[in-house]
């Protein structure tokens, strides 16, 4: 990482010209005279680099950037009220989600609303969550899940970054030494998560998994 610290640096200053060009005009905020999400999404990005890059000025004559930065510095935290993890789930075991009206069946996707599926991010932290799908189409997905401590979620999801795919997660397969469902071939684990046994050339799929175990359909 250390050699390509010139690289990722240039490509940093590179992007804060944007920043510097949109607030080039005087405005006080990214998109105008008020903070918006635009600031919030960008505002924790360069308050982490600047705050632990003390080497270098990696804004050097973004003024109109820097400006902006103790601007949103001031906005504060808000109002905080502690509340422990207990009481935060009480609350949301006593809570019913308002309804949602079920829309879609024109998704790419193919998925429609009641299908059990499962909703995962397409870039990294693909940890699938599985639901009752409730509502799908080009700007959001939602789904309904019962949460043992949680109780009753509807889950709303951006369309955007994220894959809609039939059924519940791929289940734990009780083979071998445990579980070792990890160590299933990409085939084997996209049918499992479908409930299906593939076959591959007229017979079950096997192949040695990572941990050495032996994974068969």
């Amino acid at each position: 990482m250390k050699a390509r610290q010139p690289a990722i640096r240039a490509q940093f200053r590179a992007h804060a010209q944007w920043i510097e060009g949109a607030l080039a005009d005087g405005r006080a905020h990214v998109l105008g005279a008020a903070p918006g999400i635009a600031d919030f999404a960008l505002y924790h990005v360069l308050w982490f680099v600047c705050g632990n890059i003390e080497e270098v000025d990696l804004l050097a004559g973004c003024d109109a950037t820097k400006a902006w930065l103790e601007r949103m510095a001031k906005l504060g935290h808000g109002t905080r009220t502690p509340l422990d993890a207990k009481e935060a789930l009480a609350i949301a075991r006593a809570a019913r989600p308002d309804s949602v009206e079920r829309r879609g069946g024109g998704d790419m996707s193919g998925r429609r609303p009641g299908e059990r599926v499962t909703v995962a991010a397409n870039d990294y932290g693909r940890d699938p969550v599985a639901g009752e799908l409730l509502a799908i189409d080009d700007r959001a997905i939602v789904i309904r899940r019962v949460d043992p401590e949680a109780g009753d979620l509807n889950l709303h999801f951006p369309r955007a970054g994220f894959d809609v795919a039939a059924g519940d997660p791929a289940r734990a397969l009780p083979r071998g030494r445990g579980n070792h469902q990890l160590c299933l071939p990409p085939q084997r684990q996209a049918a499992a998560r479908l409930g299906e046994s593939p076959i591959i050339a007229g017979r079950p799929y096997a192949r040695r998994g990572s941990c050495g175990c032996r994974a068969r359909a």
